[in-house]
C-alpha cells in the first residue's frame, strides 16, 4: 500500500492504541450512554452480520463505504443533541462538522459492531479489501474534513470510490486491540498494511 497523510500529525503507534485488556485508549466513556437508534433507524447494511477477515491488514475501506457512514453520522447528529464530554476540547454540541474520530468511534463504530464484536469494515465488506493506500491521521481532526481530503486524494489520483484505504479506526477491532500488543512492529497490522503488495 502507498502512504498518504490525511489529517495532521501521525497515527498513534501500536502501543498508543492498546489499553488494558486489549481495550482502546481512544475511548470517550460518557458517549457510551448516548442512544440514537430510537431516533434514527440503523441501516440494514450494518445489520446483516459480519464477513470475517482474520488478517487485519486486508481490511481496507472504500470511499463509498465511508460516505455511507458519514450520511448516517449527519442524520444522527442532526436529529439528537450530543454534548462533547471531553473538557480539554470543549466542543459543546457535537455536530457533523466538528465530530472527530474519538466521537465517531464511540457513537458509531463501537455501537454498530457491538453485536458481532468485529471491526467496522467487516460489517460492510463482502470479501477482503486489500488497501491501495494507507492513511495516517490524527483522531482529533473533524471527520468531515478527513473525508473531504480523502475525496480530493481519490480524485487527484484518478481512483474509483471502490479503491480501499487502510484506516485503523475501521480496520482494527475496536472491541479488542490485543493484536497491537506486540514487541515486533513488523507484526502489527499498521506495518503489514503499509507493506501490502496492493
Amino acid at each position: 500500500a502507498q502512504d498518504e497523510a490525511s489529517g495532521q500529525t501521525g497515527e498513534a503507534g501500536a502501543g498508543g492504541e492498546a489499553g488494558a485488556e486489549g481495550g482502546s485508549a481512544h475511548r470517550v466513556a460518557k458517549l457510551t450512554e448516548v442512544s440514537w437508534s430510537s431516533q434514527v433507524p440503523v441501516p440494514t447494511i450494518y445489520q446483516r452480520g459480519a464477513v470475517r477477515v482474520a488478517e487485519t491488514h486486508r481490511r481496507g475501506i472504500t470511499l463509498q463505504q465511508l460516505k455511507a457512514l458519514s450520511e448516517l453520522v449527519q442524520q444522527v447528529l442532526g436529529s439528537i443533541k450530543v454534548e462533547d464530554p471531553n473538557p480539554s476540547t470543549d466542543l459543546g454540541i457535537i455536530t457533523h462538522e466538528n465530530c472527530n474520530l474519538y466521537h465517531l468511534n464511540e457513537l458509531f463504530v463501537l455501537r454498530l459492531t457491538a453485536k458481532e464484536v468485529c471491526s467496522f469494515v467487516e460489517l460492510v465488506m463482502d470479501a477482503p479489501q486489500d488497501p491501495v493506500w494507507f492513511v495516517s491521521h490524527w483522531w482529533g481532526t473533524p471527520w468531515c474534513d478527513s473525508l473531504t481530503m480523502l475525496s480530493f486524494h481519490s480524485e487527484v489520483h484518478g481512483l474509483s470510490e471502490a479503491s480501499p484505504y487502510w484506516i485503523c479506526t475501521f480496520a482494527n477491532n475496536q472491541h479488542n486491540l490485543e493484536e497491537l500488543n506486540t514487541s515486533d512492529l513488523l507484526d502489527t497490522p499498521f506495518v503489514r498494511a503499509i507493506m501490502s503488495s496492493s
